[in-house]
């Protein structure tokens, strides 16, 4: 069953990295909320510069009514991952067998943390991310219950 969001009452916390999912995500966020605010992490990953920029033009576009940018270097000072890490090579594109290369350990899940810690100062707000694999929502999280735990 398909829950009709209210777009007069509801709030979006909207994960961005800047890409093209990004830009799918926020278009989303917008048809089902009246309020968004988005969040972005810097967290030294080699293509930072170009999906601040990205961030920044879907703020221009989508006008949320909080912008927020972390700025995570410690993803970099721990290095292991060819996205964080110059002195890694970047794979050629074939597939490789195991955790690849490029995985930034726990990344995803501190974003979700990041985000989950701001709507408990928004209360009613949903939170949307994509991870690569689809958009995904979590639905109605109030400040109120979070500020318990």
């Amino acid at each position: 069953m398909n829950k009709t969001i209210n777009k007069q009452t509801e709030r979006a916390i909207v994960l961005l990295s800047g890409g093209m999912d990004s830009l799918v995500t926020a278009a989303i966020a917008n048809r089902d909320c009246r309020e968004l605010f988005f969040m972005h992490a810097n967290y030294g990953q080699l293509t930072e510069k170009r999906e601040l920029r990205s961030f920044n033009e879907l703020c221009k576009h989508f006008k949320p009514k909080q912008a927020r940018i972390l700025n995570w270097d410690w993803f970099a000072q721990i290095g292991g991952s060819a996205l964080t890490d110059p002195s890694i090579e970047l794979p050629s594109g074939a597939e490789q067998e195991g955790v690849p290369i490029t995985y930034v350990p726990f990344r995803n899940a501190n974003l979700l943390a990041a985000a989950v810690s701001w709507a408990g100062f928004t209360s009613r707000s949903n939170l949307y991310w994509s991870s690569g694999r689809g958009q995904q929502r979590l639905s109605r999280l109030q400040g109120s219950i979070l500020s318990r735990f």
